[in-house]
């Protein structure tokens, strides 16, 4: 039996390192999580350029999202502490370990390099781990600051690693497919491919709230993580899938879908399995809306369809709701149809680009205007809480023509939605790091602010058309967007107002209606769900949740 630490980096939720643990658990080892930083979202006035400019400095990269009024970091880069720097060493020190695991990704790379250096000189020879998409983007990068780098799913991998812990700790050469280990002077390295495992079922639930302390703001918090239904549930990640079956430059699986690794394109768990998951959820979290993060929930038109079925039986009755993104190429109207009458209240579409050419040329993704409009026209046929169109505005590969089209696109959309605005942020790596040219500088900010404004405005269903097309004309707007933003903000404010007493409306009669038909569920069966065993939802209540890249109160959460 072996005790492992595992670190996570500005992410307590991260599903890896929680689907690695339960594999551990089950083969007989001992975990402890120690969360080095919360992940937070801060929102930053769009014209306090001095604190943005403070943010760039930062050794923890970002994500920035632009909304009306203020920028939104996610994660945040709190500063790391001399004094939460002792903290971490005196939380391993106190544990024990035989080995640390640190999960870490691309915008987290330097702070893993941080705490690894910090680990070998507080507590020479103690073997580090390190695992994450950033490892499955640069092994090699990685492998100079570990003694062992998962460089693919981890289950398996960590436990036959354990298995053969202690000739490793000789100094022998050992080979498990999956992982890269240093053996003297040596690297070893072995494939992804026969680590994989085609069969999800087969996998453990992660886990949540057992042996977990968050190391930030100079304490160590020993209440957040262990609070099984409150705090931890804006960190409780669930996916049905694997994968995703398209390439896009900036995104990982550009890199996994056509290269050595041999990951397939998608692999999703079986209906029941994930319910399970759900039941197990409701009975321990106490959960009552769950966000389906995979690439494409809506994919997979048999699974989709015996989901919504199954899904409608055993929890819309309770009043429990959900979160999934569709897909032009992949959801079709029975689809939506039966996803909304299951429950799903809050729902999406990738967008990234309205140009032809950033679509194709740069992103390496297909372009369909006319199916994605139709998908618009469909969604708002629907009483969602919420329909999220996502964009990558902030794109140095744009011009002005590109941007202009992304604007006309969105027009054609059927409102009401909200567009969701980030960055482009290129990932060692990645695809878009890899083949195009060089990064051009940044946009400027009035004309990212410009843009985003514009961007923004399509979604309001009471504003004309063509009113937003003569904004985009106004060359003193162009010269001052910090008044365009007012305007946004000031037309947002209103309408979000309207908005919520929708919603809240809503979450009454779907409240009401769970309550007039409690009795199709009793309460006293509930049990923890164990392996695949099933639980029933409780009754009443509402939580917060994450709503795609955003904090803000939807549906029956906020995140």
């Amino acid at each position: 039996m072996a005790r492992i630490a595992l670190i996570t980096t500005y992410n307590p939720g991260a599903a890896g390192p929680r689907y690695i643990a339960a594999s551990l658990q089950a083969a007989g080892h001992v975990v402890k999580f120690v969360h080095f930083k919360e992940l937070r979202a801060v929102a930053v006035p769009t014209l306090d350029f001095e604190h943005h400019a403070r943010l760039k400095r930062d050794a923890l990269k970002y994500v920035a999202f632009q909304h009306p009024g203020e920028v939104l970091y996610v994660p945040y880069p709190t500063p790391i502490t001399e004094r939460e720097k002792d903290l971490l060493i005196a939380e391993l020190t106190a544990f024990r370990p035989d080995a640390i695991g640190v999960s870490l990704y691309s915008v987290t790379f330097d702070v893993a390099k941080i705490i690894s250096a910090l680990v070998r000189q507080r507590m020479p020879g103690l073997p580090i781990i390190w695992g994450g998409i950033h490892c499955m983007l640069d092994p090699e990068g990685s492998i100079e600051h570990a003694d062992v780098v998962c460089t693919g799913e981890g289950e398996i991998p960590a436990v036959q690693l354990f298995e053969q812990w202690a000739a490793f700790r000789r100094g022998e050469r050992v080979e498990i497919p999956g992982l890269w280990t240093r053996c003297g002077d040596e690297v070893v390295r072995t494939s992804t491919k026969e680590a994989l495992h085609g069969e999800l079922d087969d996998y453990p639930f992660p886990v949540y709230g057992q042996d977990e302390v968050l190391i930030d703001d100079d304490t160590v918090d020993r209440v957040k993580m262990m609070d099984k239904t409150g705090w931890l549930h804006n960190h409780i990640y669930l996916f049905t899938e694997r994968g995703c079956p398209y390439k896009c430059s900036f995104c990982i699986h550009s890199v996994l879908n056509e290269g050595p690794q041999g990951f397939q394109r998608i692999r999703r768990r079986s209906v029941d399995n994930v319910l399970a998951e759900v039941e197990r959820r409701v009975a321990e979290n106490e959960m009552r809306h769950f966000i389906f993060h995979d690439e494409i929930f809506a994919i997979q038109k048999p699974w989709i369809m015996e989901f919504a079925a199954k899904w409608k039986e055993r929890f819309t009755p309770a009043g429990l709701t959900f979160t999934g993104y569709v897909h032009p190429q992949t959801t079709d109207a029975e689809m939506v149809a039966a996803l909304f009458e299951a429950g799903m209240t809050i729902t999406g579409i990738g967008i990234q680009s309205g140009s032809e050419r950033t679509t194709k040329e740069i992103f390496d993704r297909g372009h369909t205007p006319k199916k994605t409009i139709e998908m618009s026209r469909l969604l708002a046929e629907y009483p969602f809480d919420l329909v999220q169109l996502d964009i990558i505005s902030d794109n140095p590969y744009e011009d002005e023509a590109a941007r202009r089209e992304t604007l006309e696109y969105l027009l054609q959309m059927q409102p009401p939605f909200r567009v969701e605005t980030f960055g482009l942020r290129e990932y060692e790596g990645s695809k878009l790091m890899m083949e195009k040219r060089k990064l051009m500088d940044e946009v400027p900010w009035k004309e990212r602010l410009f843009w985003n404004m514009l961007y923004h405005l399509t979604g309001l269903p009471h504003l004309q058309r063509d009113t937003i097309r003569s904004l985009s004309r106004d060359p003193h707007l162009r010269e001052n967007p910090e008044i365009l933003e007012q305007l946004v903000v000031d037309l947002y404010r209103g309408y979000e107002a309207q908005r919520e007493r929708e919603i809240t409306d809503r979450q009454r009669q779907r409240l009401a209606l769970a309550k007039a038909q409690h009795d199709m569920i009793d309460p006293s069966r509930m049990k923890p769900g164990g392996g695949n065993g099933h639980g029933s939802a409780p009754d009443g209540g509402f939580q917060e949740v994450w709503t795609g890249y955003r904090f803000k109160r939807v549906a029956v959460t906020q995140g």
